[in-house]
């Protein structure tokens, strides 16, 4: 039996119960194979793929044989069920979804404690050099990415940052947060 676009599929592995669905790229590039995205619980979702079986020769069998592949092992941190990365292709390394963004957030909090003492201290820095404000810009590029510059300046004036700016080659000179020292 053939495949619709929109089915979902489910299956069972080690009593956790999960869904599949065929991802896009299966039917829109016919040269790609049959992909599907899988989800279960707490797990990140997954992917797997067959490149060599087409989407319009895909039959249920053949998504059901895909799914029976799939271990599921405990989490590394809290033993709820996910995706074994050895059967599926996950980004979650072993890992729930919860366990992940929780290792993510205290990256994150740590990055950005980081860089608040490192302006804190080049703050401090231009300040004893008689600097007065700090200038958080974007620089906006005719083409290409834009990047974020920080300058220190004393007794600002809109021209002199849209001068600064313009040196920078930004064609956006307003795209700025003045911080006070």
């Amino acid at each position: 039996m053939t495949i619709s676009k929109t089915q979902v599929f489910t299956a069972e592995s080690n009593g956790a119960q999960m869904t599949a669905t065929i991802d896009r790229c299966a039917w829109m590039h016919p040269a790609y194979g049959l992909q599907l995205t899988v989800k279960m619980g707490n797990s990140c979702p997954g992917t797997l793929n067959n490149k060599a079986l087409r989407f319009e020769l895909a039959t249920i069998e053949d998504i059901q044989q895909m799914l029976k592949g799939i271990r599921v092992v405990a989490c590394k941190e809290c033993a709820e069920p996910v995706f074994d990365p050895a059967t599926v292709l996950v980004n979650g390394q072993g890992k729930c979804f919860p366990c992940v963004m929780k290792e993510l957030d205290a990256e994150l909090e740590e990055s950005t404690r980081l860089d608040a003492d490192d302006i804190a201290q080049r703050d401090a820095k231009y300040k004893k050099e008689g600097c007065t404000h700090r200038v958080e810009a974007w620089v906006h590029p005719a083409s290409g990415d834009d990047w974020r510059v920080s300058f220190w300046i004393i007794d600002p004036t809109d021209e002199a940052i849209q001068e600064i700016l313009r040196k920078e080659t930004s064609q956006v000179l307003d795209d700025y947060t003045l911080f006070k020292l």
